[in-house]
C-alpha cells in the first residue's frame, strides 16, 4: 500500500473511533421535573395536581379506591398514614399503597397524620416522632 492510502485508512479509523467513543446527549427527561420555580411535565406544561384524599389508615381494606379515584380523572392521591397514633400502617402496607398508585398511574402524596393537631390536641405526635416513622 502507498503512504496516502495508509494515511487515509488511519484517518478513517480515527474518525470512526471518535464517533463511537463520543458520549451521546442524555435522553430527554421523562415524567416530572423542576424548571425554575415550577414543577413541569415531560412536555414542559405546568403540572397541576388533580385528586383527592384516601384515608388509608382508617380504611386499609378499601384499596379499590385507588382505581376509583383514577377513573374520575385524578393524577394524584393524598394517602393518610399513621405510625401509631391511629391504626399503624406497616412498611409493607405503605409499599403496597405505592404499588397501587403506580398501577393506577397516580402520584402518591404520603401524609403522616400523627402530627396533625400537635400543640393543640393531646396525643398528636411531635414532628421528630413522625420523621422517625
Amino acid at each position: 500500500m502507498t503512504r496516502p492510502i495508509i494515511t487515509s485508512l488511519l484517518a478513517l479509523l480515527a474518525l470512526v473511533g471518535a464517533i463511537l467513543l463520543t458520549p451521546r446527549p442524555a435522553a430527554a427527561a421523562t415524567g416530572l421535573r423542576v424548571s425554575g420555580t415550577r414543577v413541569v411535565e415531560a412536555n414542559g406544561n405546568a403540572f397541576v395536581m388533580r385528586g383527592t384524599s384516601h384515608a388509608h389508615t382508617w380504611y386499609p381494606d378499601r384499596t379499590g379506591s385507588f382505581a376509583g379515584i383514577k377513573s374520575l380523572g385524578a393524577n394524584t392521591v393524598r394517602v393518610v398514614l399513621s405510625g401509631g397514633r391511629w391504626s399503624a400502617n406497616s412498611a409493607s402496607d405503605v409499599a403496597n399503597v405505592i404499588s397501587l398508585c403506580k398501577q393506577n398511574r397516580l402520584i402518591c402524596v404520603l401524609e403522616n397524620h400523627d402530627t396533625t393537631g400537635y400543640g393543640e390536641q393531646s396525643g398528636a405526635y411531635p414532628l421528630d416522632q413522625a420523621v422517625t416513622y
